[in-house]
């Protein structure tokens, strides 16, 4: 691979991730099972990259015997690894008869990981995708994602120029607090709680502090920043 050819797939992934964590509701149950099916049928590490990022997202579950704290360990030849399923279907019956099915996220896995040595890694599915990751390229891949997703918020802080500004950082920038320079001139400051998008371009509402709705169009936009998010 050259390395524009790198450099285009580095860009492809960055804008596959701020799609992700911009459209964190699609980060589903089908959508995890489908990733883990097209990465195990590719074996491309984008693919795999792009598991990782549903799975920071996506809700995700762990069997535990009732009235202990922990979860039941698979072992497999490298080691112990620690059974995550995302979804109750993807459990096995004599799992669900067994043990006590408790819903978490990512960080929370990787805090009870970290504290483990014993613990190579994570299982997913084992029943039926019996997906692997090991712990060094689990921490290594979300402390990554986590430090984009910073550089990228920073950066919409700063401010994002007109040339700059795709539809998914447009996109972005709903739910938050905002101060937009539009191409006339003028100056508009507050709250983004609905976006469309028509056939042309997407548009977004602002609510602003003096009780005025603003329609703003992506194209309209000289300048946007966000403020950060309390």
């Amino acid at each position: 691979m050259t390395k524009e050819e790198m450099n285009i797939k580095s860009e492809e992934i960055l804008k596959d991730f701020l799609k992700d964590t911009t459209q964190w509701d699609l980060m589903t149950e089908e959508e995890m099972e489908s990733r883990i099916c097209t990465y195990q049928a590719t074996g491309k590490t984008a693919e795999l990259f792009k598991i990782l990022s549903c799975l920071r997202l996506a809700p995700l579950y762990y069997c535990k015997k009732k009235g202990e704290n922990n979860g039941f360990y698979i072992s497999l030849k490298s080691g112990d690894y620690f059974p995550i399923f995302t979804s109750k279907k993807q459990m096995d019956k004599e799992d669900r008869k067994k043990y006590s099915c408790i819903e978490t996220e990512l960080r929370k896995v990787c805090d009870f990981l970290e504290g483990r040595d014993e613990l190579k890694g994570i299982i997913i599915n084992y029943k039926t995708n019996h997906l692997v990751i090991e712990k060094e390229i689990l921490f290594k891949t979300i402390k990554v994602l986590d430090e984009i997703e910073e550089k990228v918020d920073k950066a919409m802080e700063a401010g994002i120029e007109a040339e700059e500004l795709t539809d998914i950082l447009f996109e972005r920038c709903n739910g938050r607090r905002v101060r937009i320079e539009t191409k006339e001139g003028e100056i508009i400051e507050g709250e983004t709680g609905i976006q469309y998008h028509d056939e042309k371009e997407f548009y977004m509402y602002v609510d602003t502090e003096k009780g005025e709705r603003k329609q703003v169009h992506k194209s309209d936009v000289k300048n946007i920043k966000t403020f950060p998010i309390e």
